[in-house]
């Protein structure tokens, strides 16, 4: 398995428009996507992090190709509450399984 993250400055006031289009948009599409395990939204502050699980690289590397992903990545842009500088990092699962799902807290 795979971890791709994402990371991102925000506006904090527009924090409600980042989480209804990432769950409602983003969420349906990343979900569905071949190779794709699972998908996480984080925030702290207005830092926000996009973590999705998937089975090989090579499904990652297809992201980019793919219309309905090239969408999602169009609309998060237009909404206007990011900041102008995002990362990818990639990492390799090394072990480990989550116990239950988590709670939401807020």
């Amino acid at each position: 398995m795979i971890v791709r993250t994402w990371r991102t400055r925000f506006d904090p006031n527009q924090k409600d428009r980042l989480v209804a289009y990432a769950n409602d948009v983003s969420l349906p599409v990343l979900s569905t996507h071949e190779g794709v395990c699972g998908v996480l939204f984080f925030l702290k502050d207005d830092e926000w992090v996009t973590m999705t699980l998937w089975e090989t690289p090579e499904a990652i590397g297809r992201l980019d190709d793919d219309p309905e992903y090239r969408r999602i990545v169009d609309g998060i842009l237009e909404l206007g509450v990011l900041g102008t500088e995002q990362s990818v990092e990639i990492f390799e699962y090394e072990g480990g399984t989550p116990i239950r799902p988590p709670s939401k807290t807020s």
